[in-house]
């Protein structure tokens, strides 16, 4: 979304706070830098940072909020059978070749046999 309105995504606080428990997860995972690609060169340490960074990311999600995600005990009952509920949907749609958008199977894209 960002790249299509030229901007350019550049991960150099994520690697400094991301072990950080002071750093709640949430913000460890989500604090990225964008600058408009026609002004970096204006940042010559944004410029650098992205270069750096061009060999490699750290995990889209911090451990932590993956652990709360796949460990049934920090989940209520519900959560968890709404967990499940989406990974079938998705494997399930996958396996028939349905686009799913928002949660839902779209009916554009069934076989016609």
């Amino acid at each position: 979304m960002f790249q299509d309105r030229g901007y350019l995504v550049i991960d150099c606080l994520r690697p400094k706070v991301w072990a950080d428990p002071a750093v709640l997860p949430c913000y460890a995972q989500n604090t990225l830098v964008y600058v408009r690609s026609d002004r970096i060169h204006l940042y010559q340490r944004l410029q650098l940072e992205l270069e750096r960074g061009l060999g490699g990311r750290l995990s889209a999600v911090h451990p932590a909020l993956y652990q709360d995600l796949v460990d049934p005990s920090r989940c209520s009952f519900r959560e968890a059978l709404s967990f499940l509920y989406a990974v079938a949907r998705i494997r399930l749609c996958a396996r028939l070749g349905r686009a799913s958008t928002n949660g839902r199977v779209s009916g554009n894209n069934r076989r016609r046999d």
